[in-house]
């Protein structure tokens, strides 16, 4: 299929009973894969809003029980349609952080938390803390988790307060944090912020000999490299994700409806609901048609555009900004071209980033790398029993502050920045930058006023699909640097 977006609306004018026909995809005939028919109706189910007992799942139950949102374009519109997420839409991940041979030990309690924790050979270290539920009780487990009480009124004054200051811990919390010790168990919660879909059929169509080549030729781009191809679960080169963690741009989109819209579909079922741990949905929300649609429209996306200057003086700033990016070794890997792919500005390779950006969570690794682990006591514990202290081999502490160099393409309408949207400009996100990173982040750090403001203005330039050209002179207010 072509990884740009078609620009036919063959279905636009088509009448309500035609569309819902489409949109359900139930009878035999299917649009060919990645015509501008298939393309369309993904663009329709893209931005439909769901909800329960949709009349276009049915064979599941519509939205949820679990979601974060109720559409894709909900959390992908930074820009336009296909972008990234504000702040407000960080998937919040919660982990039992445990040596594996406490984690054992834990995971009965925790499964009686969450059954995703529950013992057995799925077992999850961690799961995701969605924000809704359709059960009107979801809110008051899940501020229970954050260490608050919903009053028995919950239409009540006291009630109004009690979720107004749940809102204000999440939003001031550090990126990293622990819930409270009355949960009774060592879990951390992370967040990740929502990545932009531009380009993503170009990415997807970028073989693995070129990453793997990309891998091979660190050396060449700059001694402080020593990134590796994202790996799957399995083991395959993955290219979608903070972490590369799925190989496909398909499996990416068909998982996201599973986990953040409670779509359930082929392989993927919904998340498990706390409220109802025995509940498993027997039919799929999303046909294989419906999945093959979204996928087909997510891969038309357009990759972003480069902004030209609008004056002379402009033009001159960005092209000195450009040559002190390429100067301050950023272009080590946020390399401009993959292959065919042009203006990516990323090698999608997996980076240590330095303990900054550390997270409970770890990256994939290559099959072989050990995971060792020894236990030690500490007193003081707010778990009880004293807590148990995981020491992880260094290999096991590098896979927690790995990331997948972001493609830089569209930055300019992508804020906030880096995988947990810690970093409201890009100046804080260039300074949190350690690790393999962390020479190219002292040198943006070392330049003066006008150099600085330069840089920045290239990285401006890099917007959005569609954006309308705008003087990239206006991100000289970010330019000091501060987080």
């Amino acid at each position: 299929m072509s990884p740009k977006r078609k620009n036919g609306r063959s279905l636009r004018y088509v009448g309500v009973a035609g569309l819902l026909t489409l949109l359900v995809l139930a009878g035999s005939s299917t649009p060919t894969a990645g015509d501008d028919s298939q393309v369309e109706v993904g663009r329709q189910l893209f931005e439909h809003k769901w909800i329960a007992n949709d009349p276009l799942t049915p064979g599941g139950d519509g939205l949820g029980p679990l979601h974060n949102a109720d559409s894709c374009v909900a959390c992908h519109h930074l820009g336009v349609t296909g972008g990234a997420g504000a702040g407000e839409h960080d998937v919040e991940l919660m982990t039992l952080v445990a040596s594996m041979k406490k984690r054992t030990a834990l995971q009965a309690k925790a499964g009686k938390l969450h059954p995703a924790f529950a013992p057995g050979n799925d077992a999850a270290s961690t799961v995701m803390l969605h924000k809704f539920g359709t059960d009107p009780g979801y809110e008051r487990w899940r501020l229970s988790v954050l260490g608050f009480k919903l009053p028995a009124n919950s239409n009540s004054e006291k009630a109004a307060e009690v979720r107004l200051a749940a809102a204000d811990k999440e939003w001031g919390a550090p990126p990293v944090f622990e819930v409270p010790r009355t949960v009774g168990l060592p879990l951390q919660i992370s967040r990740r912020n929502t990545t932009a879909l531009f380009g993503a059929g170009l990415i997807d169509s970028i073989p693995e000999k070129v990453l793997l080549d990309l891998e091979r030729s660190q050396d060449d781009r700059s001694d402080d490299l020593g990134g590796r191809v994202a790996r799957t679960a399995s083991g395959a080169v993955g290219r979608f994700g903070w972490r590369g963690q799925v190989g496909s741009l398909r499996e990416f989109v068909v998982s996201a409806c599973a986990m953040e819209l409670g779509l359930q579909n082929e392989k993927h079922p919904q998340a498990l609901d706390p409220l109802d741990p025995k509940n498993r949905l027997k039919g799929n929300d999303l046909t294989r048609d419906q999945c093959d649609a979204l996928s087909a429209y997510v891969a038309s996306l357009p990759a972003p555009v480069r902004i030209e200057p609008a004056s002379p003086k402009d033009a001159e700033h960005v092209g000195r900004g450009e040559q002190l990016f390429a100067s301050c070794g950023c272009t080590a890997c946020h390399v401009p071209d993959i292959g065919n792919v042009q203006g990516i500005y990323s090698d999608l390779l997996l980076h240590d980033m330095g303990q900054r950006l550390s997270d409970p969570i770890p990256a994939n690794p290559e099959r072989g790398t050990a995971l060792t682990v020894t236990e030690v006591q500490s007193s003081g514990s707010a778990y009880g029993g004293g807590r148990v202290v995981e020491s992880l081999s260094p290999a096991a502490l590098a896979l927690r502050r790995e990331w997948k160099t972001p493609p830089l393409w569209g930055l300019r309408d992508s804020a906030p920045y880096l995988h947990d949207g810690r970093a409201r400009t890009v100046s804080a996100a260039i300074t949190a930058h350690g690790g393999e990173a962390e020479s190219s982040a002292q040198k943006f750090r070392g330049l003066d006023f006008v150099a600085r403001s330069d840089l920045l203005d290239f990285l401006n330039t890099l917007a959005a699909p569609g954006a309308s050209p705008a003087s990239v002179a206006a991100v000289r207010t970010d330019s000091s640097g501060a987080p």
